[in-house]
């Protein structure tokens, strides 16, 4: 038996970091398993104007009717990946479902890595598609540029 674990969604101001018009930007935080991550949704509202029991914005203005709308699209959107990535093999947590959510992957690769795996691949086709010459070619180009890395960007 599978223990179902719930994802609580909650929508916010923050008033302390009112924008120079007076406006509070609004934030969407998940909840997942004791992990906790948040968002801002690039919109901002009069915080006179917010509703914090219904989590949503009072009255029928463009700007209030906007924000719901995209508000309640997050929400929907925040249900369906999290059932989504409990299907799948990865470990579900409130990041996991934030990034998938803005169109960040959580598995992201650097260049060191490709050029690696590029490499490795290489290897493996000696004498079939690749001269032994090459592939050595590719080991010392990715040296120089680790050293690069080190040197530029000390990492």
């Amino acid at each position: 038996m599978s223990v179902q674990k719930n994802v609580k969604i909650l929508c916010f101001i923050k008033a302390n970091k009112l924008k120079q018009n007076g406006e509070a930007p609004v934030f969407v935080r998940i909840t997942y398993d004791n992990t906790r991550t948040e968002f801002g949704i690039r919109k901002s509202i009069d915080p006179k104007l917010w509703n914090k029991e219904t989590e949503r914005a009072k009255g029928n203005s463009k700007n209030a009717k906007s924000i719901n709308e995209l508000l309640d699209n997050y929400e929907k959107k925040i249900l369906l990946l999290k059932e989504l990535i409990e299907d799948e093999v990865i470990q579900v947590t409130a990041n996991a479902i934030k990034e998938r959510l803005i169109g960040k992957k959580e598995n992201r690769r650097t260049v060191v890595q490709v050029f690696k795996q590029h490499n490795d691949d290489a290897r493996k086709l000696v004498g079939i598609d690749f001269a032994e010459d090459t592939v050595q070619r590719y080991e010392t180009t990715l040296m120089h540029f680790q050293n690069f890395l080190h040197k530029r960007y000390n990492r």
